[in-house]
């Protein structure tokens, strides 16, 4: 999925500021992110289990919306793994879109998953 970053750097100072690292200035044009999220984002508490090739681990999904979810674990795993999350005894196919210090963020194989769907009260 590409994604469409904005800078606040005019070309004369993205040309001076060459001499920084590259990684300097991907970090700037990352910080102003794009919601991929289709359907509005809830803020939910429901305890998961996060499944992954060998290892699973317990979290809790702090915010869904039909396409993904946030969820705090302790398991860390990078972009683009897949994974199953068990919600309520049933076992929902995803990938990991982002990985971060307290969790990862997800989005479903399938769209708008029945379990998800309940949970979000639709």
């Amino acid at each position: 999925m590409n994604e469409i970053m904005h800078t606040t750097q005019s070309p004369a100072t993205e040309l001076s500021s060459s001499a920084h690292a590259p990684d300097d200035r991907l970090r700037t044009a990352s910080r102003g992110r794009m919601e991929h999220r289709w359907g509005e984002r809830a803020h939910v508490r429901a305890s998961v289990r996060v499944h992954c090739a060998k290892w699973d681990a317990s979290g809790l999904m702090r915010d869904a919306s039909l396409s993904g979810a946030f969820v705090n674990t302790r398991l860390q795993v990078p972009a683009w793994t897949n994974i199953e999350l068990e919600l309520d005894g049933a076992r929902i196919a995803a990938f990991v879109v982002r990985a971060a210090g307290d969790g990862i963020g997800i989005e479903w194989s399938e769209f708008a998953p029945r379990q998800v769907r309940e949970l979000l009260g639709l």
